[in-house]
Order: structure tokens, then sequence, then C-alpha cells
């Protein structure tokens, strides 16, 4: 009886709008099309008005350059994170130093990059700077992924960049060599590195995140003015050869970047690199990247991510002398598209900054208080400390 009750209700009230609407034709054609059109625009628009509400908190009357404009509670959970990851991570450090886990240049130089320096003392950073010594190759001043697991190891681009950025974190000189052994690695036609010591000659090797952390490394070393006039010169040739190819390897009108982009067939699109692109190229100061950094603004701070999650690469590589080598290296998917919002967030307008500003609380405090119980492995946890140390210090550039 109920069921009829309702069938006959619809389909009263539809009648009644279909004779509303056959009268409001005869009477004025143009106002029946323009009720139409706001009723489709209503219901287009709908799914988008739902949502206002949880974005609400995220609303603030300054949006300047600085991202850090938070509500009360989600500064505080920051600071919370922030001070167990500070916690955490010295704790690992020790550990590393007193060789209680397995040696691993690049996973200390995570750490050792996301700490202030004032907060290490004078005994830590006498053992870190002993660790990265002993650690480096004797003829090309570089460092491997995995110098135990290897009977040839063969130095690694992105964790020698992350060593570069550790010791010029803590203030200590670069290797001598180390700097021209990454100049040596880039593919002098295009400007790309690969992944590994050996990969220049082979364009499918062309990497987009052994690029990305050379021009971190190589900017950094240079925004510290440590170059001769005549090095200077050929650093900022290097890096901007360098980002000239990464430009040109992505797709900015949609900020999208592959891992290998010279393999069509087995490249991947990943949202992490993707960030990382956009945040290396703002930091070296390329020019002319107004209209993407305000398309990756809005694509990077799309969907909610977790902490925890890494994208991988799966890449089978040949190298100089015969060597192959496979690329597994894990990328943390919310450290580098966060990097990425910072760096984009001024070109945003109000709502893009308001929808950013929840992607990066959101995607941290959605699920838990405490994301970083999720971290399982010590080069996760340096990671994202220097991330969330960036939030609470610099937030934009």
């Amino acid at each position: 009886m109920f069921t009829k009750f309702i069938e006959k209700f619809i389909d009263l009230l539809t009648n009644k709008l279909w004779h509303f609407f056959c009268t409001l034709w005869e009477k004025s054609k143009i106002l029946a099309v323009f009720i139409i059109c706001g009723c489709g625009l209503i219901f287009w628009g709908w799914q988008y008005i739902v949502q206002i509400p949880k974005y609400v908190p995220y609303i603030t009357l300054s949006e300047g350059r600085d991202v850090s404009k938070l509500p009360e509670n989600d500064v505080t959970l920051f600071n919370d994170l922030h001070k167990r990851l500070s916690k955490r991570v010295n704790i690992e450090l020790n550990a590393m130093i007193e060789n209680t886990k397995p040696r691993s240049a690049w996973a200390l130089a995570n750490i050792v990059s996301a700490v202030d320096v004032k907060d290490f003392t004078n005994d830590q950073i006498r053992e870190i700077k002993k660790y990265f010594n002993d650690e480096i190759t004797n003829n090309t001043s570089c460092w491997y992924q995995y110098k135990q697991k290897e009977a040839d190891p063969i130095c690694h681009i992105g964790g020698t960049a992350w060593v570069i950025l550790a010791l010029l974190n803590i203030g200590e000189p670069i290797p001598r060599g180390t700097i021209e052994f990454l100049i040596n690695q880039q593919n002098k036609e295009e400007g790309w590195w690969g992944t590994y010591e050996g990969s220049n000659s082979i364009k499918e090797n062309a990497g987009t995140y052994a690029t990305s952390m050379a021009i971190l490394a190589l900017t950094e070393y240079r925004n510290k003015e440590l170059l001769s006039p005549n090095t200077k010169t050929v650093v900022e040739d290097v890096i901007n050869k360098a980002t000239n190819w990464l430009v040109q390897s992505g797709d900015g009108g949609q900020c999208i970047w592959k891992d290998y982009p010279n393999r069509p067939t087995e490249a991947k699109e990943f949202r992490s690199l993707s960030g990382l692109s956009i945040y290396a190229l703002n930091y070296a100061g390329y020019p002319g990247l107004s209209s993407i950094n305000k398309t990756c603004l809005g694509v990077l701070s799309e969907n909610l991510t977790t902490l925890d999650k890494i994208e991988r690469s799966n890449i089978h590589l040949s190298l100089s002398g015969g060597l192959h080598r496979d690329d597994h290296v894990s990328h943390n998917v919310y450290m580098w598209v966060v990097s990425g919002v910072m760096a984009t967030y001024y070109y945003g307008n109000i709502l893009d900054k308001i929808k950013a500003r929840y992607f990066i609380s959101q995607s941290l405090f959605e699920s838990s208080n405490e994301p970083d119980n999720t971290l399982l492995r010590h080069w996760q946890a340096g990671e994202a400390t220097w991330f969330v140390r960036n939030i609470k210090t610099r937030g934009y550039f």
C-alpha cells in the first residue's frame, strides 16, 4: 500500500512539473531555457556544493605564500608529529652510527638532512662525518645504494645527491670530486641523469628521480656560495640543461612526470615524481612556470593520500661496461606531493589554496592523529621528518 502511494505521488509530481514546464514554454521560451540550464548547473555543481563544509576550517582571510595557515588543531597535530619524528630519527641516527643497523649512507643522509644542525651533538656530527667518509668510494667520491649487498657496487645518483644535501645541512664540506662526479655523470646532449653511475650513455636510462635529486643537490650547493666563479658557471650550465630536460620530458599541462620517460612501454606515471619534479624546477628557479605551477597545485591536491604510501619503479637497466641493475627505488608519495604543493602554492587562487591546505592536513590526520606509526623503515621516518620540518619552517619559496 505504501509503495502504491509513493508511485502515485511521483506520478502526480511528474505530471504537475510537466504541465508547469509546458505552460511556461508557451508563455516564455527564453525563461524556460534559462530554468532548464539553471537546474542542470545546480545538478552538476551539487557534487561540489556538498563538499563545502569539509573545507570551511581551511578558509583564511590571509592568502599569501605561506601554506602553514592551518586550523589551530591541525597545527597542534603537526607540532606533535614533528616532535615524535624528531625523537625517532635521533634514535635511528644513533643506531646507524653505532652500527646496530645495516649500513646505508643514503638512509643516514635522509635522516641527517631532516634535522636542524643545532639539534645534533658534536659527537653525533663527528660520527656522521666518519660514517660518510667510510662509505664513500675512493676513486669517484660518490656513494652506493647497497654497499654490503653487491659484489660489484655501483654509485647511486639519488643516494649521492642525498648525502650532498646532508653534508650541506650540517655545514660540512663536500668531498673533492663529488660535484665533479655528478657533473660527469650527466648526459651531455640532453641534460638528464640515470639512476646509477655509468647510465648516461644510454638514452633509455634517463631518470626523472635521479635528475630531480641531482638538480636539488647542485642547486643547494650553488646557493651556499661555495663555488669559485668558474665552477659556478659550470654548475649553473649543468642545472639549466637538467631543468630544460625535466620540463620537456614531462607533461606540464597535466602535471604528469614518468619515472623513465624514454621508455614509453615501461614508464609509469608517478604522482610522487610529479611533485618532486615541479618542486625541483621551482627550487632551481626555472623561469616561466606560472601556468604549470597553477595546474600542478590543483592536480597534486586533487586526491588524499597517506603518509606511508609509496610508489616503486620496476625497470631493468643496462649500464656501461656490460653491467646491469634493477631500479626498485621507493618514492614517498605524500612527501613529494606536499613538496610540490608548497612550491606551487603561491600561484593558486583562493579556492586552490583552501583545497591545498585541506589536502596537506587531511592526508596526514584523516585516519589517525599519529600517522607516523605506519612508517616501518628508518629512511621513511627521515624523509617524513624532512618535509614536516619544511612545512613548519619554510612552507614557501
